[in-house]
């Protein structure tokens, strides 16, 4: 093997290795539905940030893997048998009182359980947890990091 072929060799195998790297940390998907349009209109492309971090914080967006015909009071399936990703706000993390508004509070103020959060849409039509309900801290697919615009993606609502 000469030493040019073997840099070839060698450069194609360190980007593929950085390709792979990205690919497992960071997300890049389209939004698609009107949840949170007036953060991310339909049609963004967002970056998710895969890489585990402590519990989500008030405030911060992430991207939740969750069944579409999921309802509050339903057994949550395992992570890995839900393939849809929902782009949420974290409105409540564990000890912060339930809005009057989400389901399972039963008009009272509950606490929201340890090792959950509560996520909502922009929109109050939206699938969040008015609906669901609190939310496991191991259906957070990822934080969302930037958006990079309107061109095609992997889609979520």
């Amino acid at each position: 093997m000469t030493f040019l072929t073997w840099i070839v060799v060698a450069t194609a195998a360190l980007g593929l290795y950085v390709a792979l790297a990205l690919r497992h940390r960071y997300l890049v998907v389209r939004v698609r539905g009107t949840s949170m349009y007036k953060t991310y209109p339909d049609g963004s492309r967002i970056v998710v940030d895969r890489k585990s971090r402590p519990a989500p914080r008030v405030g911060e967006i992430v991207a939740l893997r969750l069944p579409t015909d999921f309802r509050a009071g339903d057994p949550f399936p395992p992570p890995e048998s839900s393939h849809q990703l929902f782009i949420k706000r974290v409105v409540g993390v564990a000890g912060d009182q339930w809005p009057r508004d989400v389901p399972q509070s039963q008009g009272h103020r509950s606490t929201v359980p340890a090792g959950h959060i509560l996520a909502l849409g922009d929109s109050t039509d939206s699938l969040d947890s008015r609906r669901w309900g609190a939310v496991p801290l191991d259906r957070i697919e990822g934080f969302v990091t930037r958006v990079m615009g309107r061109p095609a993606g992997r889609s979520v609502l």
